[in-house]
This record gives structure tokens, sequence and C-alpha cells, in this order.
């Protein structure tokens, strides 16, 4: 989550969160960019949009291969 996105306040990130975790429906994990905002991919510190990238693409991986083999 992007500590300074003032489009996305970070307690907003944390109300969805909570409620991810409480449905038990889905696995989840919270992770903060401290001076990111809601163009962090495009725009924010080199280190930041590598892990980013890295996390997105190892989630597509997990899952959406996961629903393809069924």
């Amino acid at each position: 989550m992007r500590e300074e996105d003032h489009r996305c306040p970070i307690g907003q990130s944390e109300k969805l969160f909570a409620a991810l975790v409480r449905s038990g429906k889905a696995p989840v994990e919270f992770i903060r960019f401290p001076g990111g905002d809601h163009h962090l991919a495009e725009h924010g510190k080199p280190s930041h949009r590598v892990f980013y990238n890295h996390r997105l693409i190892e989630w597509v991986e997990r899952y959406c291969a996961k629903e393809r083999r069924g």
C-alpha cells in the first residue's frame, strides 16, 4: 500500500485489508511502500517498482496458473 496516496488514504487500505482477512476467502498480504503514491508502479522509487512488479508477477503465476490447472 502507498503511504502518501491522497486518492486512497492508508486508513482505507488498512480497512480493506482487515475486511479481506476477516472474510477468509483469499490469501492477503499488506505491503507498504514508504513515500509511494497511486502511481508507484510508474513513478515510484526504482527499488519499490522492481519489488512491486515482482510481487505482481508472482501473484499472477501462483493464482492464475492454479485456476487454469483446475
